[in-house]
């Protein structure tokens, strides 16, 4: 009997009544839906569950259209006649709750239909970025046809699926913070297949109850109340899924007899150990036949360690074991295709398996890659391999770091940091030159904003958290944003809440002119083992008196001044230009050391670290002609508290703006060690790293097209562009870049302190090309261009 366990949780739906052709489409814009938010009516709603929804109906004709909307709490996979039709909905919090729309016709039949919906609930499990009221499922048809299939008519049928249980996580086998929801349990026995199917038996299966109507973002109940729901439209693409291998066997137990056929005889305990080659993102897919009563496990980790926990070259697994969470499955006798409810990160999977009176064969195992759809639209190609790989490894840690928001990493938390997500944005946008998952981002933190005015840390999250320099870098954000894509209407809508921010700050400035002691968790960056940083937050911060906490303040509030002097309050924008010239002034009185030629710190001048003179380089917080001979400083200085790959982003920049980026390439030793370790990420931080995939530590491919190749908006929107190429040395270089109205790109080849640059604009693009004090008018169109 060949069975099928689906890789998310899913509703069934089937189909009763007739069908007609297509008919026009409700207006259910700003309406409340007829549909109601349905769910199971004896079960427990708010534990972990999986549940299972269907419905049949009949069709004579199969109409050209049929759109319905559907969601659910926490998530739904969507089924019609069997055939995978879309999964969701796209993460938010209950005032911005997500619907997806689908075109059902593709996927009817003439006859009887099944629609099927698996929906599940993770109950106290959830993932800390999953917020939920309880297990809910809304369909709502957009016409007369599909409207047969609103929830809450009826004809729905809903089964609590009892095979699935979650696994609780070992701290200890994961080793560290680990908040991405549970391991998860299935007992085939218990499954009910053939769900799907028409003509299923539903003995057993109940009438779900309806809660309340769909009511869209905005609306209310009677009276004023609040539904638990207010439902937005989904803005951002599915996500990709792509089949590839599992990976290839690395250690094994057992005598493989075929290739690719796993095969443990009866009661014996086997275990092999998969390389996938790369870290990825995916579902694991098995076809596996047993015999009888078995127990199958699968353990995920991003790399093996040593007995002193220590990972060394990724490639190496002599004298190390895997150490993870794990999913597990009780077989019986049959074939069955498995997979997970929640796909996982790994390069590494454990495989597990205890027979007993009968044997068991995994005959086929593959992944089913998913991420975000980032397309790798840029190009970059020059004479030197390191960068090749640099670039290849970079883009792979974003691509693993973007789902339907931003991770900070994708193995342990799946959370969207605005200090993270800030440099995913840039590099995401210059390469792929999708923004929708940029603007979400900065939608998703504008909607998390306190009482007090500050923005949460990360979003959506389901447990607050508060770091205020976030909400800080969120104005940096919002500025990247309207000078790469624009959209002035839906910028100036913000600004409210960039004021709000900036008065917070305000409000705790000291009498010396530096921010005062700040509440909440002051991160900065990992800075490990140096006086006056406690777990990433600088010297001063608590107490009053950091320099890096007022020179962060005096680099957004340049920013803000940027957006409000565009945005038609000029007043406002020299306020802000004041007090960040005030907060320069005052650093420069108090914590400036004569002596060593560096700001400190704090006015105590007791530490010092890179982050404050990146900043103040940022900032103009010394003149512009002392600006480079400080960053060069503060780079050589090895009793500085240094940087982490996350502020080199801010070292880059300051590069960038001193004049010094033909220096870069000197600065790409930490990754070129990471190459050399055998990773295929970039990790979170040096040393003894837990994460070995953390996109704020992919800036290079930021920074190999803004920075070497030079390209950067001129305008707002990028309706022009400065082109200021540092090529370190290289001879040749080839670069694209996705623009709105194109591709942007260039080739450079130097010799002899010549420069020979081919530039092509896109339509309706014009800029500049400069290059060691010469400038040169860029049109539209293809153009050579000589300088020396």
């Amino acid at each position: 009997m060949q069975r099928f366990l689906p890789v998310l949780s899913l509703i069934c739906l089937l189909l009763s009544p007739a069908i007609a052709q297509a008919q026009e489409q409700f207006n259910l814009e700003g309406q409340p839906w007829p549909a109601q938010w349905v769910t199971h009516p004896i079960a427990d709603t708010e534990a972990f569950g999986v549940y299972l929804f269907r419905q049949e109906m009949n069709v004579e004709t199969v109409p050209e259209t049929f759109p319905i909307r559907i969601s659910a709490d926490n998530r739904y996979k969507l089924f019609v006649n069997g055939r995978y039709v879309g999964k969701g909905p796209a993460r938010g919090d209950l005032l911005n709750w997500r619907f997806e729309t689908y075109d059902l016709s593709p996927y009817l039949q003439s006859g009887a239909n099944v629609i099927a919906v698996q929906v599940w609930n993770f109950g106290k499990y959830k993932p800390v970025a999953q917020i939920s009221r309880g297990t809910a499922l809304i369909i709502q048809g957009e016409d007369r046809n599909s409207a047969q299939l609103n929830t809450g008519t009826g004809q729905w049928r809903v089964h609590r699926d009892t095979a699935y249980a979650p696994i609780s996580i070992d701290r200890e086998q994961v080793r560290g913070y680990f908040v991405v929801g549970p391991g998860e349990y299935m007992d085939v026995e218990a499954h009910p297949w053939g769900w799907k199917a028409a003509g299923f038996e539903e003995e057993g299966w109940h009438t779900p109850e309806a809660l309340f109507p769909g009511i869209p973002a905005g609306g209310t109940f009677a009276h004023g109340g609040v539904p638990a729901y207010q439902l937005v439209p989904r803005r951002i693409p599915a996500m990709e899924e792509k089949i590839g291998p599992l990976g290839r066997i690395r250690r094994t137990s057992l005598k493989l007899p075929d290739e690719g056929v796993v095969y443990v005889p009866a009661n014996t305990k086997a275990s092999v150990l998969i390389d996938h080659g790369t870290l990825t993102t995916a579902y694991p897919e098995l076809k596996v036949t047993s015999g009888g009563e078995a127990t199958l496990r699968l353990f995920y980790a991003e790399s093996l360690k040593d007995s002193t926990f220590n990972k060394g070259h990724r490639d190496s697994i002599n004298h190390k074991a895997l150490f993870g969470f794990h999913d597990a499955w009780k077989l019986a006798e049959g074939r069955y295709d498995l997979t997970t409810l929640w796909w996982r990160t790994f390069r590494y999977i454990r495989v597990e398996i205890e027979t007993k009176d009968a044997p068991v064969s995994i005959d086929q195992a593959q992944s089913r890659f998913t991420a975000y759809p980032f397309e790798e639209r840029a190009v970059f190609d020059s004479d030197k391999e390191l960068l090749s790989d640099i670039w290849s490894v970079s883009w792979r840690t974003q691509r693993l770091c973007a789902g339907e928001n931003y991770f900070d990493c994708p193995y342990y938390e799946q959370l969207q940091y605005v200090g993270d997500t800030r440099i995913q944005a840039l590099i995401s946008y210059y390469v792929s030159g999708d923004h929708r998952l940029f603007h979400k981002a900065v939608s998703d933190f504008y909607e998390s904003r306190m009482p007090f005015g500050l923005t949460q840390s990360r979003y959506p999250s389901r447990d607050e958290q508060i770091i205020p320099p976030y909400s800080l870098f969120w104005i940096a954000m919002l500025h990247d944003y309207w000078m790469h894509v624009g959209e002035p209407e839906w910028i100036a809508s913000m600004l409210p809440a960039v004021a709000d921010i900036l008065q917070w700050y305000e409000d705790r400035m000291g009498e010396n002119g530096l921010p005062g002691p700040m509440e909440w968790w002051n991160f900065a960056d990992w800075v490990i083992g140096e006086d006056g940083w406690k777990s990433g937050v600088p010297p001063g911060a608590e107490s009053g008196g950091s320099a890096l906490i007022g020179l962060q303040l005096s680099y957004n509030l340049q920013l803000a001044a940027d957006l409000y002097e565009e945005f038609g309050e000029p007043e406002r924008a020299a306020a802000y230009r004041a007090r960040a010239l005030g907060i320069n002034k005052s650093l420069r009185n108090l914590c400036w050391d004569k002596d060593r030629q560096l700001f400190a710190d704090t006015p105590a001048k007791t530490t010092f670290s890179q982050h404050v003179n990146t900043m103040a380089v940022l900032t103009d917080a010394l003149p512009e002609a002392e600006q480079p001979a400080l960053l060069e400083r503060l780079l050589k200085d090895t009793t500085l508290a240094p940087c982490s790959y996350y502020y080199a982003f801010y070292i880059t920049e300051a590069l960038w703006k001193t004049g010094l980026g033909d220096t870069y390439f000197e600065y790409l030793g930490p990754w070129e060690e990471q190459l050399d370790l055998g990773l295929t990420t970039f990790v979170e931080a040096p040393g003894k790293t837990r994460s070995d995939c953390h996109a704020w530590s992919a800036s290079p491919a930021y920074h190999f097209l803004s920075l070497v190749a030079g390209i950067r908006p001129a305008a707002p929107g990028f309706s022009k562009v400065s082109i200021m190429p540092h090529l370190n040395g290289l001879s040749e270089l080839r670069a694209n870049m996705p623009h709105p109205n194109g591709t942007i790109e260039v080739e450079y080849s130097e010799a002899d302190g010549r420069l020979e640059a081919k530039v092509t604009l896109p339509p309706g693009l014009e800029g500049t090309l400069n290059w060691k004090g010469q400038s040169q008018t860029l049109k539209s169109g293809p153009q050579s261009i000589k300088l020396r």
